[in-house]
Order: structure tokens, then sequence, then C-alpha cells
């Protein structure tokens, strides 16, 4: 009697059906961790920015004007090598123009993630962006 080398076509199923189990379980696990990876990416970026605005506020008395605050972004004192947003990949571009930022927002994805607002006054300030809200960890004045 001869002996079967190899494996038997139901095996081979059967091992493919578990492969497709597990990938099933596990690819939305790995999207989702990843999308969590992006959006807490975004946040530390713009919790940076807000450090820097604090730290502009408790040196000079007051919060910086837009164009301060844009030379602050692009200081190399600051940041090593230029943020950039996780959801394209492209550096961060501010506008101080609302009605410019909602158009950019109106689609409603991340494809604009990389704009962000931001406007100040002697008291107060706000930067808006792509989802960032809600999350506990921001401060927002």
């Amino acid at each position: 009697m001869r002996k079967k080398k190899g494996f038997s076509l139901l095996e081979i199923l059967i091992v493919i059906g578990i492969i497709a189990i597990i990938t099933t379980i596990a690819l939305p696990i790995y999207f989702r961790a990843l999308e969590d990876a992006k959006r807490n990416t975004q946040w530390n970026n713009i919790n940076t920015f807000i450090k820097q605005i604090e730290l502009f506020s408790i040196k000079s008395g007051r919060f910086p004007t837009y164009q301060e605050f844009q030379n602050i972004i692009k200081s190399s004192q600051i940041f090593s090598e230029t943020p950039t947003c996780p959801y394209n990949g492209i550096s961060y571009t501010f506008t101080s123009n609302l009605s410019n930022f909602r158009n950019l927002m109106q689609n409603n994805n991340f494809n604009n993630a990389h704009f962000l607002y931001y406007t100040s006054t002697q008291k107060n300030f706000i930067i808006l962006g792509a989802g960032l809200f809600p999350h506990p960890k921001i401060k927002f004045y």
C-alpha cells in the first residue's frame, strides 16, 4: 500500500477557512488601531501648538497674533522638523479666515485635516481642526 504525501483538499479548505475567520476578526481591529493612532497624533500635534501658545502668553502677557503664531510654528528652535498631519502627511496650514476654514471642512473628510483655524484676542485664543472634537486632553480657551 502506498502512503499518501501532502494534504487533502479538505484539510487545505479548513486551514483557509480558519485564516479567513482570523482575518475577519483582526482587520477591523487593525484599522481601528490605525485610526486611533492618527487621531492621537493629531491631538498631540495640536496640544504642542497649544503649549507653545501658552508659553508665548506666559512670556509676553498676551496671546500671539496670527502672524506671531505662524512664526512660532515655523521656528526651528521649537520643532526639529515641521509637524505634518497624520491623515494626509501634509504640513499644517493655518488660516485666520473662519469662512475659508468652514468651506475646507465642508466635505467632512480628512483630506483637508492639515488646515487649522487660529484666532486670538488679548485674553483668549481658538484653534480648530478636523477630528478635534470631543477630546478630553485638550483645553480650549
